[in-house]
C-alpha cells in the first residue's frame, strides 16, 4: 500500500497538533488517511484490522478535533464490558471509578493528543461521557409518567413524533422520536423535595456527586442502576444532585380575572356564592393594588374592620361579573379548605404565574430567618390542593418547594373577640427557595430582597425497585438532551451533537451493536473499531455481520486495515503472521 507523505516522524499511531484554533492531524500511511476521509464523508464508520494500526487513536483524534473546532459538543466513549457481564456493582467507588479501567485506553489518548495544552485537555475532559454499552439500553420512563408540555401535562406513553415538550431551559423542544420499551423492571426515584419519578434501570440522569462538585467537574450522565449503588455515602449524606430547571414558558392564555387579585382572593378572600365577594387585609397597599387591577365594571368598597367588598359599578346589572368569572373557573362557593389555582393560570405565561403567586404570598406567605442565617420563605393553607398548586407555581418558576402537614386536633381551640375558634382541617405549610421575589407587598418584598436567599438544591434521596411496567423513551431536539417530567424534574434524553466511539466492538453481541447503532442522536457520528480476530466471545463475531449488512447504506463507511498498516511496533506484524498464518 502506498505511503502517504508524513511531515513529522512520531512514535504514536497518529500525530496531532494545534495551529491557532485549527486541530491538525498527520497520518502515517494511506490507510489512516483514508479513514480520516471516511470520518468526514459518513455518519457511521467501521474501522477493523489487527492491533497496532491506530484504530482507536484515529477515532479519538477525530473526536477531539471535532470538539476543539466546536463542530461537536460531546465525545461518548463506549466499550462492551464482557468480563464483568456489564455489571459494575462489585467495583469500588463512584461511576467514573467503576468504568475507568475499561475506558483507560481511550482516556490515555486524550493526554497524548492534547499534549501540554491544558486548556484543550480541560475542554475535552468536560466533553467526554463514559457510557458502557449496557447503559444505552432503555432510557425510558413509565408510560403513565407525565411530561411537561407547553400546554400542560401529557403521559410519555401518549407522546408522538412532532409533539413539543419543555426542556431544562424552560423553552419548548420538539419530540424527534418515540421508542416504546415494553414491559421492563421499574424503579421509583425520590428526591429531597419529596417529588418522585418512575423509570427503567437504564434511564439516564444528569447528576453531580459531592466529589464532582468538590472538584468543579460539573454534571455528568449516569444511569438509574449506577446511581442506586451510591445514593448516600458512609456519612449518610445524599450524594447526587440534579439540575433545577429554568423558569418555564407555557403558552400564553388570556384570563378574565387579574392574576394578582385572584391569588389574593384564594388566600384571604371569601368566594361566597350568595353574599358579596370580599377580601380581608390590613395593608392599604394591597387594596390600592387590587383597585387599579379591577375592570370598569367592578370597584372595591370598605365594609368593616379589615374587610372589603368587590361590587359591580352598574347597579342595573343583575349579576356581579366577578362572580360569573369565578363560576366559570369552578371557584364560586369554594371555602378555604377546597380552594385551588385553575389550570388557566397554572399553565400560563411566566408573568401570569408570578403575579398569582405574589397574590397568594401577600395573603398567606411570610419570611422568617432560619438558624443558618438564611431566609426561610413559607406559605400556609388548609387546602391540600392549593398547597400542591403553590408548589407547582414555585417549581415552574425555577424554584424548589416542599410541604409538610400539621394535622388538626379537635382540642386545639382559641378565642377571637369572645368566641371560640376550633381547628377542623389540616394545615399545609410550604417551604420554598426561589430566585424570583415571590412578594409584591413592600414590607414582605423588601425583607426578601435584603435577606440571604439560598440557591435551590435538589438531591436524590432514595431509589427502589417497585416491579415491572410498560416504559417509553423519547428523543427530543434539545441541545443538552434534557427535558422535564412532572413536578419539573430534569431528566436526560440521548446523545446529540456527539462523536460516539464504540471501541473493541468485536466483543459486542448483535443486540449490543443494534442498541448502539440506533441510539445516537441528531448531528452525531458513530465510529466502531475492532479486530474480529481478537474477540472474547465464544461465537461468531457480530461486528463482521453488521458491517456486511450496513456497508452499502448511504452514510456508512468502512476501512479494513491490513498488517502492512501496523505502526505501533515492527514486531507486531511478524507476531501476527506467525500466530495467524496467512489468514
Amino acid at each position: 500500500m502506498a505511503k502517504a507523505k508524513v511531515t513529522k516522524k512520531v512514535a504514536a499511531p497518529v500525530h496531532t497538533k494545534r495551529a491557532g484554533s485549527k486541530f491538525n492531524v498527520e497520518w502515517k500511511n494511506a490507510s489512516q488517511k483514508l479513514a480520516w476521509i471516511e470520518f468526514q464523508r459518513h455518519d457511521i464508520v467501521f474501522l477493523t484490522g489487527p492491533a497496532g494500526v491506530g484504530k482507536t487513536h484515529l477515532a479519538m483524534a477525530f473526536a477531539i478535533s471535532e470538539v476543539l473546532e466546536k463542530k461537536k459538543k460531546k465525545i461518548v466513549l463506549t466499550r462492551p464490558i464482557v468480563e464483568a457481564g456489564e455489571s459494575l456493582g462489585f467495583l469500588p467507588g463512584e461511576f467514573e471509578d467503576k468504568v475507568h479501567p475499561y475506558m483507560l485506553p481511550c482516556l490515555d489518548i486524550v493526554d497524548k493528543m492534547t499534549g501540554g495544552n491544558l486548556a484543550a485537555k480541560e475542554i475535552i475532559s468536560k466533553a467526554i461521557e463514559l457510557a458502557p454499552v449496557a447503559y444505552m439500553r432503555g432510557r425510558a420512563l413509565l408510560d403513565s409518567e407525565n411530561i411537561i408540555t407547553p400546554d400542560g401535562l401529557k403521559p410519555i406513553g401518549e407522546m408522538e413524533v412532532g409533539d413539543y415538550v419543555i426542556g431544562k431551559n424552560g423553552e419548548p423542544t420538539q419530540v424527534l422520536a418515540v421508542y416504546p420499551q415494553g414491559e421492563v423492571p421499574i424503579f421509583e426515584i425520590e428526591f429531597s423535595d419529596h417529588t418522585k419519578s418512575i423509570c427503567c434501570g437504564e434511564h439516564l440522569w444528569s447528576t453531580m456527586t459531592l466529589n464532582e462538585k468538590r472538584h468543579n467537574k460539573g454534571y455528568t450522565t449516569k444511569n438509574t442502576l449506577e446511581i442506586m449503588e451510591s445514593v448516600k455515602n458512609k456519612h449518610n449524606q445524599k450524594v447526587h444532585r440534579i439540575p433545577i430547571c429554568d423558569s418555564v414558558e407555557f403558552n400564553h392564555r388570556d384570563v378574565e380575572i387579574n392574576p394578582y387579585f385572584l391569588g389574593f382572593l384564594l388566600g384571604d378572600g371569601s368566594l361566597h356564592k350568595d353574599a358579596s365577594i370580599s377580601i380581608s387585609t390590613r395593608d392599604v397597599e394591597v387594596i390600592e393594588e387590587i383597585s387599579t387591577s379591577l375592570p370598569e365594571t367592578l370597584e372595591i368598597k370598605y365594609a368593616s374592620g379589615y374587610d372589603y367588598r368587590i361590587v359591580k359599578t352598574d347597579s342595573s346589572k343583575l349579576l356581579n361579573p366577578l362572580k360569573l368569572n369565578l363560576n366559570k373557573l369552578n371557584l364560586i362557593g369554594k371555602k378555604s379548605h377546597d380552594k385551588f389555582v385553575p389550570n388557566e393560570y397554572k399553565f400560563n405565561s411566566k408573568e401570569v404565574r408570578i403575579e398569582i403567586l405574589r397574590g397568594l404570598m401577600d395573603a398567606d406567605g411570610w419570611i422568617c430567618q432560619h438558624k443558618s442565617g438564611n431566609c426561610r420563605i413559607q406559605y400556609s393553607t388548609t387546602s391540600e390542593k392549593l398547597c400542591e398548586d403553590v408548589k407547582f407555581l414555585v417549581r415552574s418558576l425555577g424554584g424548589l418547594a416542599y410541604s409538610r402537614t400539621r394535622e388538626y386536633d379537635e382540642s386545639d381551640t382559641h378565642e377571637y373577640k369572645g368566641r371560640p375558634i376550633r381547628h377542623v382541617h389540616n394545615s399545609y405549610v410550604v417551604d420554598m427557595m426561589i430566585d424570583v421575589n415571590p412578594f409584591k407587598l413592600s414590607r414582605k418584598a423588601e425583607k426578601y430582597s435584603n435577606g440571604q436567599n439560598p440557591k435551590p438544591v435538589k438531591m436524590i434521596s432514595s431509589i427502589k425497585e417497585i416491579g415491572k411496567g410498560g416504559c417509553t423513551c423519547i428523543k427530543v431536539d434539545a441541545e443538552d438532551s434534557l427535558f422535564l417530567t412532572e413536578d419539573f424534574i430534569v431528566t436526560h434524553n440521548t446523545f446529540d451533537d456527539s462523536i460516539c466511539i464504540f471501541d473493541e466492538a468485536q466483543n459486542a453481541t448483535m443486540t449490543q451493536l443494534k442498541l448502539f447503532l440506533t441510539r445516537f442522536g441528531d448531528s452525531s457520528k458513530l465510529i466502531l473499531t475492532g479486530d474480529p480476530k481478537q474477540t472474547d466471545l465464544p461465537h461468531d463475531v457480530a461486528l463482521v455481520e453488521v458491517m456486511e449488512k450496513l456497508q452499502t447504506l448511504r452514510g456508512v463507511g468502512a476501512v479494513m486495515f491490513g498488517r502492512n498498516a501496523i505502526v505501533r511496533h515492527p514486531l507486531i506484524a511478524d507476531i501476527l503472521q506467525r500466530l495467524e498464518g496467512d489468514e
